[in-house]
């Protein structure tokens, strides 16, 4: 207990002595030190081990219907980390081709526009 609630406890308080864990959660979820939103989704594919996914993800993936893929990140146009409207986010790829031949990135650009072609075609 921290010395606020240990002085509530200690002068009769009951409440003050019920604990907090992992159980109760802000919904608004809790800001990193870098600014970014993260929000408690234990059940979403892109939740990290502790159940935490950032917001800027979680709206992506609400709005292409599916979960990030490997390689996929978020982007904030504005550069306002927590601003995670739509219209302010860009889904961007760091996909590399394996090799340099021409059969591996033809390969490559086939992969590319079945995953994506869709997409280019809704916006």
């Amino acid at each position: 207990m921290c010395q606020a609630h240990y002085a509530r406890w200690r002068n009769g308080d009951v409440q003050a002595s019920r604990p907090v864990g992992p159980h109760v959660r802000d919904p608004r979820g809790s800001l990193t030190k870098k600014g970014y939103r993260r929000l408690y989704r234990p059940s979403h594919p892109n939740a990290d081990s502790a159940g935490q996914v950032y917001a800027h993800v979680l709206a992506m993936s609400d709005h292409l219907g599916r979960p990030l893929f490997d390689g996929e990140t978020v982007h904030h146009r504005n550069g306002i980390r927590d601003d995670n409207k739509i219209r302010n986010l860009e889904l961007r790829a760091s996909m590399h081709p394996r090799g340099q031949s021409i059969q591996d990135l033809v390969a490559f650009a086939h992969e590319i526009l079945d995953r994506y072609s869709a997409f280019v075609k809704s916006t």
